[in-house]
């Protein structure tokens, strides 16, 4: 398992739940990094207890229905406390399945300009099929009214395509075929962060 991959799918998990200790995120590490998350059909997972971080019974059953997560824990002793609360029964399985998501395969394409004025226009018939990620730094600002930019653009997709762009660099308009090609989602998400 790589460790920036892992590394993204725990951020992903603390934006999904802002207010939660980091006792509840090392929990949840362990049990995803112990291998307990096994999935058993579709939005249905299995969970190892673990002795060493309180759990009574040996296995939890993990389902989503209707937009929420529930955990066989809720009908235990503690059930109410640990549905208002989510329990780490189901932030494993959330992690695991950030983990996975972030291991799957996307295809893109980059970019990369520096300019002053810049636009990136992507054919209106893609739109939903092609998502594009922007990321902008100044590298001279010598001239405060006109900054001058380096521009990454990544273009993705769930599959391989071909498309025609139409990039605008500081006036100059060029006419682009992008080949989007296999790479792994975590790829386009650091470059998002960068």
């Amino acid at each position: 398992m790589s460790r920036e991959l892992i590394n993204l799918a725990v951020e992903r998990l603390r934006e999904d739940f802002p207010n939660k200790n980091k006792s509840w995120i090392r929990r949840a590490l362990i049990r995803f990094m112990k291998n307990t998350v096994k999935e058993y059909g579709e939005n249905v997972w299995v969970v190892r207890g673990l002795p060493e971080l309180g759990d009574k019974y040996p296995t939890y059953v993990v389902r989503f229905r209707g937009g929420r997560y529930y955990c066989s824990c809720f009908e235990s002793n503690w059930g109410l406390r640990r549905r208002s609360e989510v329990c780490t029964h189901i932030a494993a399985v959330i992690l695991y399945r950030n983990y996975r998501r972030l291991d799957s395969d996307v295809y893109a394409s980059v970019i990369n300009i520096e300019c002053v004025d810049y636009y990136l226009e992507i054919p209106s018939e893609l739109k939903g099929r092609v998502r594009v990620v922007k990321s902008v730094r100044v590298v001279d600002s010598s001239d405060r009214l006109n900054p001058r930019h380096r521009v990454t653009y990544v273009i993705y997709a769930n599959e391989p395509m071909e498309i025609k762009a139409r990039l605008t660099c500081d006036g100059d308009v060029r006419e682009l075929s992008l080949k989007l090609t296999r790479t792994r989602r975590y790829i386009i998400e650091l470059l998002r962060q960068s």
